[in-house]
């Protein structure tokens, strides 16, 4: 429909860390801009278009900037919008911006840089990490397909009041990853690098106060977990077994295959309402209320097939 930018990545692999769209505009978080040429540090902007014709509309100046490397999914930058504010990182502190003008209405007094947003029911929750490191586990590629991890372990999750902006708790831990839905914010929590531990610890949104943990243990010998999606009355994760792909970790010729899995968990209690086991791939994107894994459509909350996709929509890295 429209294209926008410069024709060429200025960062050399990944310019854009991330891109979302709500209340009738794109945003994304990119070092692909003119203000970069020729200048180091190529710092990321948070950019508005007009999603219907790709009108630029304004950009902020978020002074973070990566190597371009570390092309996982896993990887993708702090973004989250309603359509009316629109949040990232601005340096080391959260930044709720105003979507249609641009300006900053607050800056949020993280205890550390956010690397991962989400966004729900007016509670934005942010996993903030101290620094980052490649992680060295079996199961996440190298190179340039690098996994991002905390570093150290040192880090919190916060979660503020997308009204008021005021936080509405802490937790002195940082998140690998978070998900959000139906009132509860799901967590990946690690220990070491490579994990020595893994769990998923799922939180009451408004509060912060733990309804449940699951550890790694639960589904296996190896902490290779993965947080997926989530929906009403469901968390969908997976294991990851051994990497694949570019950048992947030489293996062993004689060493087993570590096994890979998807379980959908209750989100009352963590217990386990289904399995796929072993899996084929790890990705389960929910569209129309339907769990899509493979070429079949499953309901979310039983696992059951309920018709076929036609084509098969292929696996992450």
């Amino acid at each position: 429909h429209w294209i926008d930018g410069l024709p060429m990545n200025l960062n050399r692999w990944a310019s854009c860390r991330a891109w979302i769209t709500g209340g009738g505009r794109l945003f994304q978080l990119s070092s692909n801009q003119t203000e970069n040429l020729g200048r180091n540090p190529k710092t990321h902007f948070l950019e508005a278009h007009d999603a219907w014709n790709g009108l630029p509309l304004w950009k902020i100046d978020c002074e973070t900037e990566d190597d371009g490397a570390f092309l996982q999914w896993v990887n993708t930058g702090a973004l989250a919008t309603d359509g009316t504010r629109v949040y990232a990182t601005k340096k080391d502190k959260a930044i709720c911006v105003e979507a249609a003008t641009g300006k900053i209405a607050a800056t949020l007094p993280t205890k550390y840089p956010p690397v991962r947003l989400a966004l729900l029911d007016g509670v934005l929750v942010a996993s903030c990490w101290e620094g980052k490191e490649p992680s060295k586990s079996f199961f996440d590629c190298g190179s340039l397909w690098a996994t991002w991890i905390p570093k150290g372990d040192v880090g919190s999750v916060e979660a503020y009041d997308a009204t008021t902006d005021a936080r509405k708790w802490i937790l002195p831990f940082p998140a690998q990853s978070v998900i959000a839905a139906d009132g509860v914010a799901y967590l990946l929590v690690q220990t070491g690098n490579p994990p020595t531990t893994r769990q998923v610890v799922a939180v009451d949104l408004q509060t912060g106060q733990e309804r449940w943990r699951a550890p790694h243990t639960t589904f296996g010998d190896e902490p290779d977990l993965q947080l997926n999606v989530a929906g009403k009355g469901y968390v969908v994760i997976a294991k990851r077994g051994d990497a694949a792909g570019l950048g992947a970790p030489q293996k062993d010729p004689a060493a087993k295959p570590r096994e890979r899995a998807v379980f959908g968990l209750a989100a009352a209690d963590g217990k386990v309402l289904w399995e796929i086991r072993p899996a084929t791939g790890l990705w389960t994107p929910v569209v129309d209320g339907m769990l899509w894994y493979g070429t079949k459509k499953r309901d979310p909350l039983t696992g059951e097939e309920k018709g076929d996709i036609g084509t098969g929509i292929g696996d992450q890295a």
